[in-house]
C-alpha cells in the first residue's frame, strides 16, 4: 500500500482558501506536512482533520488555540472509543467463554462480612 499525498498548493485550490492559512496550521502544529520533492504536501489521512479545521475556523471563527484544544480532545474521545471497543470485544469473549457454565456460584455475603 502506498502512501497518497497532495500538496498544500492543490489542497488550498480544491477547497478555495489561502494557503497562508494552511501554513499557521502548520506553525502551530495543528497539521504536519511532508515534503515530496520541493514541495510540502498532506498526507491522505491528514486531509479529513485538516477539513474539519478549515471548517470550524471559517464558520465558527475558533482561532488556532481553540482549534488545538478542539483536536486535542477529538484525539483523546477516539482513542476512547477504541478502547470502549477493545473492552466490549472482552467482554462479548468472557460471556461466551462463560456461558456454557450453567449455574453461577452464589456470592456468600456472610463469609466476607
Amino acid at each position: 500500500m502506498s502512501i497518497r499525498y497532495i500538496t498544500i498548493e492543490a489542497f488550498s485550490e480544491f477547497h478555495e482558501v489561502d494557503a497562508h492559512l494552511i501554513e499557521e496550521f502548520i506553525q502551530f502544529g495543528l497539521l504536519e506536512p511532508v515534503e515530496q520533492g520541493d514541495q510540502p504536501c498532506i498526507r491522505e489521512e491528514d486531509i479529513e482533520p485538516l477539513e474539519t479545521l478549515l471548517r470550524l475556523h471559517s464558520d465558527l471563527d475558533i482561532n488556532l488555540a481553540g482549534l488545538e484544544a478542539i483536536m486535542h480532545l477529538r484525539r483523546r474521545m477516539l482513542g476512547l472509543q477504541t478502547r470502549i471497543q477493545e473492552l466490549e470485544r472482552q467482554l462479548r469473549w468472557y460471556e461466551k467463554r462463560f456461558a456454557t457454565h450453567r449455574t453461577i456460584p452464589e456470592w456468600d455475603h456472610e463469609k466476607y462480612r
